[in-house]
């Protein structure tokens, strides 16, 4: 649903991937995925805190080690699923937009 909103805010599809790219790769990095948000600096955990994959990262990592890095499964499920309405919702009001 995310990378609906993207694809419809930009006019051609070469814009699209790179500012899809230009958002995925930092949030690929900030999320915990290769390092846990906790090892952060204190200033990044806000910013962590921002971005949906963050709280998949945590859920995968509760469900395979019975282990969370910073926010308890209940608020990571919570928030994946609120995001996702979130998105979804602009990505129609978008889409309607542009369709007229």
């Amino acid at each position: 649903v995310f990378g609906v909103g993207i694809a419809l805010s930009v006019a051609r599809e070469f814009d699209a991937m790179i500012l899809a790219n230009s958002v995925r790769l930092p949030m690929l990095f900030l999320s915990g995925v290769f390092i846990p948000v906790s090892r952060f600096p204190s200033y990044l955990h806000p910013l962590a805190c921002l971005l949906p994959l963050t709280y998949v990262v945590d859920l995968i990592r509760y469900s395979l080690l019975g282990d969370y890095d910073l926010i308890p499964p209940v608020f990571s499920f919570a928030a994946i699923i609120l995001m996702s309405f979130i998105f979804f919702w602009v990505a129609v009001r978008m889409l309607e937009r542009r369709m007229g």
